[in-house]
């Protein structure tokens, strides 16, 4: 794609805008009765990423006077310049300019914005006032960050910014240091609490569909990075992107609910059914195409209420965390 080809040229001449590396990354509080709204994948300026930023809209006027956050998981489209940025991410972003301090937003990074060397995503972005909260105490931008309540932590992290995936595909996630050691200190810390933890990110941790997938999974290193954390006492649930659809996975002892919801914007075509017990895909459709659609949280103490929305037929399949 001729936008990709360019981004990657300038992105050779002026190289990536530098990772923060921090075990302090900013956190904010979470209210023990939030909402949070997950989208993936989402920033095309599109008529689906409309329809879907309506839907984040309407769950963001109608929480009431629940904590609201609203977390883009990654990639804008086609290569996260500094106009991507604007046109297709900005502009139509369900939290208006001047509503920060009511709403608050977080944006992961994904492989697309690195394409041009995540220098919209850093100095364009997160410099929106709508992203205030994701700076280090120094007032850097910074693509991970907590959010925490007395029942849950909410850790999102950047599997993108490594840049060993040889010609910019980036299909697979890297976790870059220090975040392997930061996840599983807040694991082992949220284990004595009684705290549960929560992962965001935009790369897949399970194989979602294909032997492609398969295949960038064994070359990324999310398995050995957060291996001192599934052995703290695991992850309760984990929601990433990249691929575009949306499913949920089997349980596992290391990671006890998942779910792929990278269906903000581009459908794909419907692939084989998942075949373990528990597990599901909305498929649902325009004939062998998905929906797209977004995630809501509905935080009530210890008990988050999972809704799985889409911009055609609404709320499609739900299922209640934490997970016996």
């Amino acid at each position: 794609m001729k936008e990709t080809a360019k981004a990657v040229i300038a992105r050779l001449w002026r190289g990536n805008y530098e990772f923060v590396e921090t075990k302090s990354p900013p956190e904010a509080t979470l209210g023990d009765c939030a909402r949070v709204i997950l989208i993936s994948d989402w920033a095309t300026g599109g008529e689906a990423a409309r329809a879907v930023a309506d839907i984040a809209r309407a769950e963001i006027e109608s929480a009431g006077d629940r904590d609201v956050h609203v977390v883009h998981l990654g990639d804008i489209y086609y290569t996260g310049d500094e106009e991507e940025v604007r046109t297709r991410f900005l502009d139509p972003w369900p939290v208006e300019v001047g509503e920060e301090d009511r709403y608050r937003s977080w944006a992961l990074i994904g492989n697309h914005e690195m394409y041009s060397g995540a220098h919209g995503y850093y100095k364009t972005l997160l410099a929106d006032p709508r992203f205030a909260g994701q700076h280090t105490k120094g007032g850097e931008p910074i693509s991970y960050f907590a959010l925490s309540n007395s029942h849950w932590q909410i850790l999102g992290i950047d599997t993108a910014s490594d840049d060993r995936r040889g010609l910019f595909i980036g299909h697979a996630g890297f976790l870059r240091d220090p975040q392997g050691e930061w996840i599983a200190s807040r694991v082992s810390a949220a284990r004595d609490t009684g705290q549960r933890t929560m992962l965001l990110s935009h790369h897949d941790f399970l194989e979602v569909e294909d032997d492609r997938t398969k295949a960038d999974l064994a070359k990324g290193n999310l398995a050995d990075k957060l291996a001192p954390a599934f052995e703290a006492g695991g992850i309760d649930a984990w929601f990433w992107g990249h691929d575009h659809v949306c499913k949920t996975f089997a349980r596992r002892p290391e990671v006890r609910y998942s779910a792929c919801v990278g269906h903000g914007a581009i459908p794909k075509a419907k692939g084989k059914p998942l075949a373990e017990p528990g597990e599901w895909e909305f498929v649902e459709g325009r004939s062998q195409w998905r929906w797209c659609g977004l995630v809501v949280l509905d935080f009530a103490q210890e008990r988050v209420d999972v809704r799985y929305v889409a911009n055609s037929v609404g709320q499609h399949d739900s299922d209640v965390l934490p997970v016996p």
